[in-house]
């Protein structure tokens, strides 16, 4: 390998996929075509989506199915490299210095007569570092094959303001699966753990794992959100051991500090004893009380929007009533 890419370098994609120490990603077939039908044209394709939708593991499964044979000239015989700009930065006394350390890798780049397919997992950093220009030159040199990744919102404004990049690059925007999708993408998943013994994992466990997360973690995305909370309970539970919903319950209710009464739907949710709790706390406050009551009945009965905050309760008053107690 040149040595112009190792202070870049996060992996060889090419021998870790021959390895076979590439995870597979499943109904990723039509993202995985349209970087291909970019590739083949011409134009440098850029994955952007919110974190955790998979934009790597797309990338990835690209090159696992690549490295067994393509189609596209292009890629015949090449290599596959994940840079880090990131990672060089690092390395580097000050941002300011990515520039010139840029501008070599170019000229690296352009020495080769065949270089390798280049994946920048983190291109939005080349935006807010101002090097719209020389992302521009490395598109544009003879040969060349680069595949993007980054945040949505960055590189549509980098694309925007920059006209000469829309010439090379097209964005190729993943959305987050929604819940039957995600719930395929759950089985497909568990069946290729348990085929390379990597773990075990029940139907009700994927089903739970889905449920909670969809609840109760709106901010995350799946699959990510999902298949980490899968994961950190085979953790919990050993590998020898198949996961379960009550394995996963646990998990959740550790990590995210929510009662278990609340999360796991076989345990009934006794509000009169909450209310009673409440009452005998909180003395002489019976509209705090019946506000807090409901807020967690109706989050105990999944009838909360999950795009919304459970409650916003103000509690005013003087001070010494007891408010923030």
């Amino acid at each position: 390998m040149s040595n112009i890419f190792k202070p870049w370098l996060e992996s060889n994609l090419t021998a870790e996929a021959r390895a076979g120490r590439l995870a597979p990603a499943f109904e990723v077939d039509d993202e995985v075509r349209a970087v291909c039908d970019q590739i083949a044209t011409g134009r440098h394709p850029i994955l952007t989506g919110p974190p955790g939708v998979g934009k790597t593991a797309i990338v990835h499964e690209f090159v696992r199915r690549t490295a067994r044979s393509t189609t596209i000239e292009r890629l015949t015989g090449r290599r596959m490299l994940q840079l880090s700009l990131h990672k060089r930065i690092g390395a580097l006394a000050n941002r300011h210095q990515l520039a010139g350390e840029f501008s070599k890798l170019i000229e690296g780049v352009r020495k080769l007569r065949r270089p390798p397919v280049l994946f920048i997992r983190d291109l939005q950093v080349a935006y807010r570092c101002d090097l719209e220009d020389e992302l521009a030159l490395l598109a544009s040199l003879p040969n060349t094959v680069l595949i993007g990744e980054g945040d949505d919102a960055v590189i549509s404004e980098m694309l925007e303001y920059t006209s000469i990049l829309q010439q090379s690059f097209v964005r190729v925007t993943i959305d987050e699966p929604n819940l039957a999708r995600a719930e395929r993408l759950l089985v497909a998943w568990a069946e290729a753990c348990a085929r390379d013994g990597r773990g075990q994992y029940t139907p009700e466990a994927l089903a739970q794992a889905l449920t909670l997360t969809y609840r109760f973690v709106p901010r995350a995305r799946f699959p990510r959100k999902a298949v980490d909370l899968l994961t950190q309970s085979r953790a919990d539970a050993g590998t020898r051991c198949a996961v379960t919903a009550d394995a996963v319950n646990r998990r959740f209710s550790a990590a995210h500090r929510i009662p278990r009464v609340l999360a796991d739907p076989t345990l009934r949710l006794d509000l009169p004893r909450i209310r009673r709790s409440l009452e005998a706390a909180l003395i002489g406050q019976p509209e705090a009380v019946e506000a807090i009551v409901d807020a967690v009945g109706v989050l105990k009965s999944g009838l909360a929007d999950i795009h919304r905050p459970l409650a916003a309760i103000l509690l005013v008053g003087p001070t010494g009533v007891g408010k923030t107690y």
